[in-house]
């Protein structure tokens, strides 16, 4: 990373301390009940009772094998805690990496600099792509080490693989963001743009399988592709993963030339 992405990363270290904290004792409370889960089967039949729509929206696929430690910590974990998680941080801090500036005034002071505009916008992404690699770190830091201490059995790799997973679906929200603030210069459309695609793309895919019409609109959905109790059991899928590392950078292009050809109020 060179200076304006180190500075990014650097500025946002106490909130990215609290923010590391908060994961961390949220990962550790969810996997250190396993054992509990575990050993009362009736739970098994409480989530297979319930309604199918309320199982597709709590974990985004149809069934769910809670007492399997794959099933568990895909469902209190990664299913859903982590994306929401990854998704608030990344969307807030890619909307603050261009709009933020120039609502704040310093954006100019940036680009006094011998610094152009598509060269800011870059650096601003590879600023967002380490504070989500550090996000991404804690939580599978956190997931290793709270599995080892109830005995999860779920691979570090496998776990490495739905966190990295969890992290390029963060980046490419995170990365619309910053498209919406490069586009508009306003925090609230890059924070609301990605927020509101991220629902309706989340919907989309716990969705389809309930209904017929929904189901070949499904692969429009980067949660489609995220899949984290795959990649739990089989590892990383490449093909997903570049699919959405090729999309984040479709949507990167896209804030650069946004921003190149737009005045600024400075």
């Amino acid at each position: 990373m060179t200076d304006i992405a180190v500075r990014m990363v650097r500025d946002a270290r106490r909130s990215l301390a609290w923010w590391a904290i908060g994961v961390a004792a949220l990962v550790w409370v969810n996997v250190i009940f396993y054992p509990s889960v575990r050993d009362s089967p009736e739970i098994e039949g409480f989530v297979e009772d319930s309604p199918e729509l309320m199982r597709a929206l709590l974990g985004g696929r149809e069934s769910l094998d809670i007492l399997s430690p794959a099933g568990y910590l895909d469902g209190q974990v990664f299913a859903l805690l982590v994306p929401l998680l990854l998704l608030i941080f990344a969307i807030g801090h890619g909307a603050g990496a261009i709009a933020g500036e120039e609502e704040r005034g310093t954006l100019e002071l940036l680009l006094a600099n011998p610094v152009g505009r598509r060269r800011l916008v870059g650096e601003k992404l590879l600023g967002l792509v380490g504070l989500v690699a550090v996000f991404s770190a804690v939580t599978w830091l956190s997931s290793w080490t709270s599995g080892l201490a109830v005995d999860l059995g779920v691979s570090a790799a496998r776990m490495l693989a739905a966190t990295v997973a969890a992290g390029l679906l963060g980046l490419l929200f995170g990365a619309l963001a910053l498209a919406a603030g490069a586009a508009t210069g306003r925090r609230g459309p890059a924070i609301g743009v990605p927020a509101a695609l991220a629902v309706g793309a989340y919907l989309l895919m716990a969705l389809a399988p309930l209904a017929d019409w929904l189901e070949p609109w499904r692969v429009l959905s980067p949660f489609y592709y995220y899949a984290s109790f795959d990649r739990l059991v089989q590892g990383i899928d490449w093909g997903a993963s570049a699919i959405l590392a090729l999309v984040t950078l479709v949507v990167a292009a896209g804030a650069t030339v946004a921003f190149d050809r737009r005045d600024l109020k400075l």
